[in-house]
């Protein structure tokens, strides 16, 4: 029988290989969960069919910086793409104009990368109404995730375009509460905002299976006029709502798991999840397995 060597593997095995490779974790370097890149890379080197196998998981999450035009992944790599993380990097006024030739360049890929899933936006400006109407290209996309950003620069973008959604994450850091402008929590902002996510949400409502809001820009009582069937997980974080939660309860039959990561403001309401004027209506509410309760106490 002839010695068996890693090129005469059926590809099935040398998959189970690659994929066993993706997952090793080092305790003692924890960068190496976060980098499986470094260690398919030598591999992918020994051979051509070796590389053939490891490219799909070479470019399977791809981190853009928008920043100089240029920089974007080969064409005949995006398609391997699952996760699109993007971070719109803070530049000096100067470099503006390469930002912006950077940022059309990467929407204008967007219809190339027909396996993307999950999108990741982060940090700074927020996106803007190219953004939002790139995103619809992507034909797969089931998660879509805004991290420490703000729907300012959309100018009434078409949220209502983004069907099928099953994932929804809005996540405002307390870094980033902490060290924004006092006009960026102004009352015609923050309902500016909140109108753009209801859009959001609403468009993909009979699909949504986990919700990730600010409690800042949260509207339970307008997310109560959408029934959400598939909605399973919500998650809350930041200040108290101003609206209680009980109406858009009584609209997701299937929520199992509610997280409220919220701060109570020494002017919000008491009972905001379930207040007194709502306890006749405790058969309408769904059966709420996990309930978890975070920050209980003001800042």
């Amino acid at each position: 029988m002839l010695p068996q060597t890693i090129n005469t593997l059926d590809s099935d095995v040398l998959c189970i290989i690659i994929e066993a490779i993706c997952d090793i974790y080092d305790v003692s370097d924890s960068t190496i969960l976060h980098k499986p890149w470094q260690l398919l890379l030598p591999l992918s080197l020994v051979s051509k069919r070796l590389r053939s196998e490891c490219i799909p998981h070479l470019f399977r999450e791809y981190h853009h910086t928008i920043r100089k035009p240029g920089k974007l992944i080969q064409k005949k790599f995006r398609s391997f793409i699952k996760v699109l993380r993007i971070e719109d990097a803070c530049v000096y006024p100067r470099e503006i104009d390469n930002q912006v030739l950077a940022a059309k360049e990467l929407w204008e890929a967007f219809p190339d990368m027909t396996s993307v899933t999950k999108c990741i936006y982060e940090r700074t400006s927020g996106p803007d109404k190219t953004f939002v109407e790139a995103l619809t290209k992507i034909p797969l996309l089931t998660s879509f995730k805004l991290v420490d950003t703000t729907f300012q620069r959309t100018q009434n973008p078409e949220f209502n375009l983004i069907t099928g959604l099953t994932r929804v994450a809005f996540r405002f850091s307390d870094y980033w509460r902490n060290h924004t402008p006092e006009d960026r929590w102004d009352l015609t902002v923050m309902q500016r905002e909140a109108y753009y996510l209801l859009v959001l949400l609403s468009s993909s409502a009979p699909t949504l299976e986990y919700v990730e809001i600010p409690g800042e820009t949260a509207c339970p009582e307008e997310m109560s006029e959408r029934y959400w069937p598939r909605l399973r997980h919500l998650v809350l974080q930041g200040v108290v709502p101003e609206r209680p939660l009980i109406p858009l309860l009584r609209q997701a039959p299937s929520l199992c798991i509610l997280d409220v990561q919220c701060v109570h403001e020494t002017n919000s309401p008491k009972f905001f999840i379930y207040p007194e004027s709502h306890f006749d209506d405790a058969a309408r509410i769904p059966l709420i397995r996990s309930l978890t309760l975070t920050k209980p106490i003001p800042r």
